[in-house]
């Protein structure tokens, strides 16, 4: 969900959809302190990495 709602081709509306559900099953999953601080970070694009080659 997080990486779904980052993409460019995705209107506002839907974007906003796809982070409201991924964010009620980040509640409901995460039921460790630190799990949900880790699912946290990942709706902050300045978290991500790039990509390495193998």
């Amino acid at each position: 969900m997080q990486l779904l709602q980052r993409h460019p081709a995705l209107d506002p509306e839907m974007k906003a959809n796809f982070e409201r559900v991924g964010r009620l099953l980040q509640v409901a999953v995460c039921d460790d302190p630190q799990l949900y601080v880790m699912a946290e970070t990942g709706w902050d694009a300045q978290h991500d990495v790039e990509e390495r080659e193998p």
